[in-house]
Protein backbone atom coordinates (compact mmCIF):
# COMPACT_ATOMS: atom_id res chain seq x y z
CA UNK A 1 0.00 0.00 0.00
CA UNK A 2 2.86 2.33 0.75
CA UNK A 3 4.29 1.92 -2.78
CA UNK A 4 1.12 3.37 -4.28
CA UNK A 5 1.48 6.58 -2.29
CA UNK A 6 5.17 6.88 -3.15
CA UNK A 7 4.37 6.74 -6.86
CA UNK A 8 2.13 9.79 -6.43
CA UNK A 9 4.83 12.19 -5.37
CA UNK A 10 3.85 15.81 -5.14
CA UNK A 11 5.51 16.62 -8.46
CA UNK A 12 3.83 13.70 -10.25
CA UNK A 13 0.44 14.46 -8.74
CA UNK A 14 0.62 18.08 -9.85
CA UNK A 15 1.65 17.03 -13.38
CA UNK A 16 -1.21 14.54 -13.71
CA UNK A 17 -3.69 16.98 -12.18
CA UNK A 18 -2.77 19.76 -14.61
CA UNK A 19 -3.01 17.37 -17.55
CA UNK A 20 -6.45 16.23 -16.39
CA UNK A 21 -7.67 19.82 -15.99
CA UNK A 22 -6.52 20.68 -19.53
CA UNK A 23 -8.34 17.67 -20.94
CA UNK A 24 -11.52 18.47 -18.98
CA UNK A 25 -11.50 22.10 -20.11
CA UNK A 26 -11.21 20.95 -23.72
CA UNK A 27 -14.13 18.53 -23.36
CA UNK A 28 -16.38 21.11 -21.71
CA UNK A 29 -15.62 23.79 -24.31
CA UNK A 30 -16.08 21.35 -27.20
CA UNK A 31 -19.37 20.16 -25.74
CA UNK A 32 -20.87 23.60 -25.16
CA UNK A 33 -19.65 25.30 -28.34
CA UNK A 34 -20.25 22.17 -30.39
CA UNK A 35 -23.83 21.90 -29.18
CA UNK A 36 -24.53 25.55 -29.97
CA UNK A 37 -22.99 25.39 -33.46
CA UNK A 38 -24.64 22.02 -34.08
CA UNK A 39 -28.06 23.45 -33.31
CA UNK A 40 -27.41 26.35 -35.67
CA UNK A 41 -26.37 23.96 -38.46
CA UNK A 42 -29.41 21.71 -37.89
CA UNK A 43 -31.78 24.66 -37.95
CA UNK A 44 -30.17 26.01 -41.11
CA UNK A 45 -30.09 22.74 -43.05
CA UNK A 46 -33.55 21.61 -42.05
CA UNK A 47 -34.78 18.04 -41.62
CA UNK A 48 -34.21 16.79 -45.16
CA UNK A 49 -30.70 18.08 -45.76
CA UNK A 50 -29.57 17.36 -42.21
CA UNK A 51 -30.94 13.83 -42.58
CA UNK A 52 -28.87 13.32 -45.72
CA UNK A 53 -25.78 14.68 -43.95
CA UNK A 54 -26.41 12.43 -40.92
CA UNK A 55 -26.84 9.41 -43.18
CA UNK A 56 -23.52 10.09 -44.91
CA UNK A 57 -21.72 10.69 -41.60
CA UNK A 58 -23.18 7.49 -40.14
CA UNK A 59 -22.23 5.48 -43.19
CA UNK A 60 -18.61 6.66 -42.96
CA UNK A 61 -18.60 6.13 -39.18
CA UNK A 62 -19.30 2.43 -39.71
CA UNK A 63 -15.91 2.11 -41.40
CA UNK A 64 -13.97 4.67 -39.32
CA UNK A 65 -12.37 2.13 -36.95
CA UNK A 66 -10.35 0.86 -39.92
CA UNK A 67 -8.50 4.19 -39.99
CA UNK A 68 -7.01 4.02 -36.51
CA UNK A 69 -6.68 0.23 -36.47
CA UNK A 70 -6.96 0.41 -32.66
CA UNK A 71 -3.45 1.82 -32.42
CA UNK A 72 -3.96 4.72 -29.98
CA UNK A 73 -3.53 2.94 -26.67
CA UNK A 74 -0.91 0.53 -28.02
CA UNK A 75 1.26 3.34 -29.38
CA UNK A 76 0.95 5.35 -26.16
CA UNK A 77 1.98 2.30 -24.10
CA UNK A 78 4.91 1.57 -26.40
CA UNK A 79 6.04 5.21 -26.35
CA UNK A 80 6.05 5.15 -22.55
CA UNK A 81 7.92 1.84 -22.38
CA UNK A 82 10.35 2.43 -25.29
CA UNK A 83 11.40 6.07 -25.34
CA UNK A 84 14.44 5.28 -27.49
CA UNK A 85 12.17 4.02 -30.32
CA UNK A 86 9.73 6.94 -30.38
CA UNK A 87 10.52 8.08 -33.96
CA UNK A 88 10.08 4.55 -35.27
CA UNK A 89 6.82 4.06 -33.36
CA UNK A 90 5.34 7.39 -34.42
CA UNK A 91 6.37 6.91 -38.06
CA UNK A 92 5.01 3.38 -38.23
CA UNK A 93 1.78 4.44 -36.57
CA UNK A 94 1.38 7.33 -39.01
CA UNK A 95 1.79 5.12 -42.07
CA UNK A 96 -0.54 2.47 -40.67
CA UNK A 97 -3.19 5.13 -40.04
CA UNK A 98 -2.67 6.55 -43.51
CA UNK A 99 -3.06 3.07 -44.98
CA UNK A 100 -6.23 2.59 -42.89
CA UNK A 101 -7.63 5.90 -44.16
CA UNK A 102 -6.94 4.92 -47.76
CA UNK A 103 -8.49 1.52 -47.06
CA UNK A 104 -11.65 3.28 -45.85
CA UNK A 105 -11.84 5.35 -49.04
CA UNK A 106 -11.53 2.24 -51.16
CA UNK A 107 -13.96 0.22 -49.07
CA UNK A 108 -16.54 2.99 -49.00
CA UNK A 109 -16.14 3.55 -52.72
CA UNK A 110 -17.00 -0.07 -53.26
CA UNK A 111 -19.76 -0.22 -50.62
CA UNK A 112 -21.53 2.95 -51.67
CA UNK A 113 -22.08 1.47 -55.13
CA UNK A 114 -24.34 -1.18 -53.59
CA UNK A 115 -26.12 0.92 -50.96
CA UNK A 116 -26.71 4.24 -52.64
CA UNK A 117 -28.31 5.01 -55.95
CA UNK A 118 -28.05 8.80 -55.61
CA UNK A 119 -24.97 10.57 -56.90
CA UNK A 120 -25.26 13.33 -54.31
CA UNK A 121 -25.13 10.90 -51.39
CA UNK A 122 -22.24 9.05 -53.00
CA UNK A 123 -20.34 12.33 -53.31
CA UNK A 124 -21.01 13.22 -49.67
CA UNK A 125 -19.88 9.79 -48.45
CA UNK A 126 -16.68 9.87 -50.49
CA UNK A 127 -15.87 13.41 -49.36
CA UNK A 128 -16.41 12.44 -45.72
CA UNK A 129 -14.24 9.36 -46.21
CA UNK A 130 -11.38 11.61 -47.31
CA UNK A 131 -11.51 13.39 -43.93
CA UNK A 132 -9.77 10.35 -42.41
CA UNK A 133 -6.55 11.02 -44.36
CA UNK A 134 -5.56 14.18 -42.41
CA UNK A 135 -6.55 12.39 -39.19
CA UNK A 136 -3.44 10.26 -39.71
CA UNK A 137 -1.49 13.21 -38.29
CA UNK A 138 -3.24 12.72 -34.95
CA UNK A 139 -0.38 10.38 -34.18
CA UNK A 140 1.39 13.47 -32.82
CA UNK A 141 -1.35 13.62 -30.19
CA UNK A 142 -0.40 10.15 -28.98
CA UNK A 143 3.15 11.38 -28.43
CA UNK A 144 1.91 14.24 -26.22
CA UNK A 145 -0.37 11.86 -24.34
CA UNK A 146 2.55 9.53 -23.65
CA UNK A 147 4.55 12.44 -22.23
CA UNK A 148 1.55 13.72 -20.22
CA UNK A 149 1.65 17.03 -22.07
CA UNK A 150 -2.06 17.44 -22.65
CA UNK A 151 -1.95 21.23 -22.83
CA UNK A 152 -0.23 21.20 -26.24
CA UNK A 153 -2.67 18.74 -27.67
CA UNK A 154 -5.60 20.62 -26.17
CA UNK A 155 -4.37 23.96 -27.53
CA UNK A 156 -4.05 22.65 -31.08
CA UNK A 157 -7.37 20.81 -30.92
CA UNK A 158 -9.19 23.86 -29.57
CA UNK A 159 -7.74 26.17 -32.22
CA UNK A 160 -8.82 23.72 -34.94
CA UNK A 161 -12.24 23.37 -33.33
CA UNK A 162 -12.73 27.16 -33.15
CA UNK A 163 -11.72 27.51 -36.81
CA UNK A 164 -14.11 24.75 -37.90
CA UNK A 165 -16.94 26.20 -35.80
CA UNK A 166 -16.29 29.66 -37.26
CA UNK A 167 -16.36 28.22 -40.78
CA UNK A 168 -19.70 26.52 -40.07
CA UNK A 169 -21.19 29.76 -38.76
CA UNK A 170 -19.82 31.60 -41.81
CA UNK A 171 -21.37 28.99 -44.11
CA UNK A 172 -24.73 29.59 -42.45
CA UNK A 173 -24.30 33.35 -42.86
CA UNK A 174 -23.60 33.07 -46.59
CA UNK A 175 -26.35 30.46 -47.03
CA UNK A 176 -23.99 27.79 -48.38
CA UNK A 177 -25.26 24.49 -49.83
CA UNK A 178 -25.10 21.14 -48.01
CA UNK A 179 -21.86 20.03 -49.69
CA UNK A 180 -20.03 22.96 -48.09
CA UNK A 181 -20.77 21.63 -44.60
CA UNK A 182 -19.08 18.35 -45.44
Amino acid sequence: MMNIWKSFSHKGLVKYSKNTVWLLVEKVLRLTVGMYVGVLVIRYLGPEQFGILSYAISFVALFAPLATLGLNNIVIRELVNNENRQNELIGTSFFLRLFGALLIIGTLGFAVIFWSNEASITALVMLLACVNVPKSFNVVDTYFQSKILGRYSVAVNLVAFVIISSVKISLIAIEAPLIAFV
